[in-house]
């Protein structure tokens, strides 16, 4: 017996008894599900560029301010090189798991389904690669093999609706333990309290400090424009700075509660497909994930017009 061969009987064996308990999102919960996070992936990713412009920013400032001199430190982001790639890779293999799950969701033939199932297989275990090398733990999705080779044993040749959820369910509770160990270091880093949030809200809040300072010094100092429209511009730059740096704050806020909806529709997910929960009250954690992602890009929309 071939080591695939091996390797299927345990997974065919869980998805027979998968089919006999739980249920599984829909399909269009599982398009929901999919779109979110594939939107707030791409937010993220634009708040790690936006932060790492950010750290350049706030350094060209304080030099510009001291006349102090250049070097190539001054130029250097938060993240670069590899350390950059691997967390934007990172987000990428989270963007093609999603997409890779709604086409499962959707395959109505073997071919699709052997697609579907390979991208997830491929999607996870880049996931899991890119973990590794940004948190420093072991890959959690190693024998992606093992998941395409059971889903696509567990559709087997005649797709039927009710072998293709027992595939769905397969992949969905396969991969769930895996996603708990990835998720939250992404929210570690990108929500509030993380390296990305402090240093772009720092350099928003330096920015109003500095305008702040320079007015009231120049007012101080009697240098203030005689045109009271020319002191008005300056006064708006300050609000405009404050507002911005308001926004800052709040689309850090709002990624660290997306990025938690995100952890909460994932394991509503595993809930369903376990008889944890009924497929119904799913709809509320995929709904909180879709305001949730949008309410982010909302607020990203919001900065990028200033």
């Amino acid at each position: 017996m071939s080591n695939l061969a091996l390797r299927r009987v345990p997974v065919i064996a869980l998805a027979m008894l998968l089919a006999a308990c739980g249920s599984i999102p829909t399909d269009q919960q599982l398009t929901t599900f999919a779109a979110a996070t594939t939107a707030l992936s791409g937010s993220a990713r634009q708040a790690i560029d936006s932060s790492n412009q950010a750290v350049v920013q706030r350094k060209l400032r304080e030099t510009a301010e001291l006349g102090a001199g250049v070097n190539d430190a001054l130029f250097t982001p938060l993240v670069s090189g590899d350390p950059y790639d691997k967390r934007v890779q990172l987000l990428d293999a989270l963007q093609r798991y999603a997409a890779a799950l709604d086409a499962l969701a959707h395959a109505d033939n073997r071919q699709q389904i052997e697609s579907a199932a390979t991208d997830l297989g491929g999607a996870l275990d880049s996931l899991g690669e890119r973990y590794s090398a940004v948190a420093g733990k072991s890959n959690p999705f190693a024998n992606d093999g093992a998941l395409v080779a059971g889903i696509v044993a567990a559709v087997g040749e005649a797709v039927s609706e009710q072998r293709r959820r027992d595939g769905i369910r397969l992949a969905i509770e396969t991969q769930h333990p895996g996603m708990l160990e990835v998720l939250p270091v992404l929210r570690n880093e990108l929500g509030s309290d993380g390296v990305f949030a402090t240093a772009q809200i720092n350099y928003a809040d330096g920015e109003v400090a500095t305008l702040m300072s320079r007015y009231n010094a120049d007012h101080e100092a009697r240098r203030l424009p005689a045109d009271p429209d020319k002191r008005l511009e300056r006064l708006q730059k300050i609000e405009q700075a404050r507002d911005a740096a308001a926004d800052v704050r709040q689309l850090y806020a709002r990624l660290d509660e997306a990025l938690g909806t995100l952890i909460g529709a994932e394991q509503a997910l595993y809930d369903v497909v376990t008889a944890e929960k009924k497929p119904e009250d799913l709809y509320g954690a995929v709904a909180r994930l879709a305001d949730s992602a949008q309410a982010v890009k909302r607020v990203r929309d919001r900065l990028e017009k200033k």
